[in-house]
């Protein structure tokens, strides 16, 4: 609440030097906790000094109050890239982020809240198995709780209550240190408990996010407050009877002043209280069946999410086959363009072919008629010499008796028939007919 920081409730400076060591000493040693890329949570974060602390150790921090006028001063004086501030109350905070956080802080919190086991409850939602949680609350035992001193805490504890409360919420707590000022060690008994916390593992919150619980649960934290108020102006306001009595009625009225005070405190604190935990035994009730509902629509989704990806995969199954019949296409596409070229030049080929032919067969055509012509030329030198031979025959036999004579008279003659004769031969032994060149 805005008042807050106005009441010393609440660290305000906007430097280091000008916060209290026992807050600086606990964030000093939650940094302990954190690793290199660690998630973290800090819940009740104030005007944003220890989230610093926080990311300066090497962690991702998401600082969450329900106070905008501390979150506003966080934003402006404590600001770091790995800080990020949310406004947003703690039993109901939204975390932004898929992961979710390795450590979650909780340093002067617990006190405050009506009803501490929504907020343990919620950290179930937003802590991994593993986490680490740390916390923090007066110590009963060392700083009694009273309204007059202090009316923004709902109560202290003692080390068995925190224990108890923490487990009844899902918390293991694995050790608890005592704190007076920077001082934080095991024994003792120091002004502030500070508890290490573990996730249990078989715990499962019964408690989800709800605007109408949230809603019910800040107007019952705002009547109290009023009414502890109230309260507190009553005492203060009332005065004792006039200077005329007497030490012992004054000792006896103001005996009966307290236990009354205390009478009314104590009974409408009890109403209070117990109108808060109907109204949240309700809404965790109707909680609990919407959960239920939400389980059955989960499961629903799930179911629905399974046979998606059933169809997503036959889906991608389609689509190989689909890449696969179209490389075999452009595959075929290009073979069928390579035999297109192909048989486009074996139609030039051919084409060429044909008129390559066309001219051999009119050559042939023109040799026939050559040949046809020396056939007939052949059969009328043939008509002519047949008769003559027997003739030549003694002819060349007279010759060769009377070679000087014959051969003077018939030198011409014979030369004659002889070329004849050649001519003939060769004619014979050319089988197409062709005269030889």
């Amino acid at each position: 609440m805005e008042k807050l920081l106005r009441t010393g409730e609440r660290q305000v400076g906007v430097t280091r030097d000008k916060i209290r060591d026992d807050h600086l000493a606990r964030y000093e040693w939650a940094a302990t906790f954190v690793s290199p890329e660690m998630r973290v949570m800090d819940a009740g974060c104030g005007i944003g000094y220890g989230a610093v602390l926080l990311a300066d150790a090497g962690a991702s921090v998401l600082a969450v109050d329900r106070d905008a006028e501390a979150i506003s001063l966080a934003r402006a004086h404590w600001q770091h890239d790995s800080v990020s501030y949310q406004v947003g109350n703690l039993n109901f905070v939204h975390n932004p982020g898929e992961d979710r956080f390795d450590l979650i802080v909780a340093f002067e919190v617990v006190e405050h809240l009506v009803s501490p086991e929504l907020f343990l409850r919620q950290i179930q939602t937003l802590a991994k198995p593993d986490a680490t949680v740390l916390l923090s609350v007066p110590n009963e035992s060392c700083i009694a709780h009273s309204i007059d001193l202090n009316p923004f805490h709902i109560r202290h504890f003692v080390k068995s209550e925190l224990e108890d409360l923490a487990l009844g919420c899902g918390l293991l707590v694995e050790r608890v240190y005592h704190q007076d000022n920077r001082e934080i060690r095991e024994d003792g008994d120091g002004r502030t408990l500070v508890a290490v916390c573990r996730i249990k593992p078989s715990y499962t919150p019964g408690c989800r996010d709800s605007s109408d619980l949230e809603r019910a649960y800040e107007k019952a934290e705002l009547e109290l407050h009023k009414r502890s108020e109230a309260i507190r102006q009553l005492q203060a306001l009332s005065a004792p009877p006039g200077t005329n009595s007497t030490p012992r009625n004054l000792g006896i009225w103001q005996f009966s002043v307290r236990e009354r005070a205390a009478q009314i405190t104590a009974e409408q604190n009890r109403q209070t209280l117990n109108k808060i935990s109907h109204q949240l035994q309700t809404s965790e009730h109707e909680l609990l069946k919407l959960q239920n509902s939400h389980k059955e629509t989960l499961s629903s989704f799930n179911r629905a999410n399974v046979t998606l990806q059933a169809y997503g995969d036959i889906l991608r199954e389609k689509d190989n086959q689909i890449g696969l019949l179209e490389n075999a296409q452009r595959t075929a596409v290009a073979e069928q363009k390579v035999k297109s070229e192909q048989l486009k030049q074996l139609r030039t080929a051919r084409a060429r072919e044909s008129e390559q032919l066309k001219q051999l067969r009119t050559a042939r055509a023109r040799e026939s008629g050559q040949l046809k012509q020396l056939r007939t030329a052949q059969a009328r030198q043939k008509k002519f010499f047949d008769p003559a031979r027997p003739t030549l025959a003694g002819l060349f036999r007279l010759m060769k008796r009377h070679r000087l004579f014959v051969g003077i008279i018939l030198q011409a003659p014979l030369n004659t028939a002889k070329n004849l004769i050649s001519v003939s031969r060769r004619k014979r032994a050319n089988g197409s007919g062709m005269l030889s060149k």
